[in-house]
């Protein structure tokens, strides 16, 4: 299954950022999923999971998601090429003169959200 990230993970070797689609099986994506880290693509979905899905005016409420922002201490030890293929990841327009402290406070100014359920979990939840 495609899942998207929602904040900086290294699965498998793979420095995977916030925005970017991630492969994964289904036992490995749970524990990821339930502490908010990666929600499943909404554009990976089979033709028999297509018909389970809800209408439009089924969907979750605004309301129902929690957003914030990413804490700036994940992104120090990250290089400032790194840090600005990630602004360029997440949109984020002048990424190329910036330096690396200004980066990261460009990247943590941008607001995330995750589902209310999934923001409510925690490790021990697992």
């Amino acid at each position: 299954m495609k899942f998207i990230a929602n904040s900086l993970l290294d699965i498998d070797g793979q420095r995977t950022y916030p925005g970017c689609c991630v492969e994964l099986d289904a036992d490995t994506a749970a524990p990821l999923v339930a502490c908010g880290f990666i929600y499943p693509d909404p554009d990976d979905v089979s033709e028999d999971e297509a018909d389970e899905q809800p209408a439009a005016d089924e969907q979750p409420a605004a309301e129902d998601a929690v957003t914030g922002h990413l804490d700036p201490a994940q992104f120090e030890s990250m290089t400032a090429a790194d840090l600005r293929k990630m602004a360029d990841d997440m949109g984020i327009k002048g990424a190329k003169g910036k330096n690396k402290a200004q980066l990261i406070a460009e990247i943590c100014a941008q607001e995330v959200s995750v589902a209310a359920e999934d923001a409510a979990a925690s490790p021990d939840d697992l």
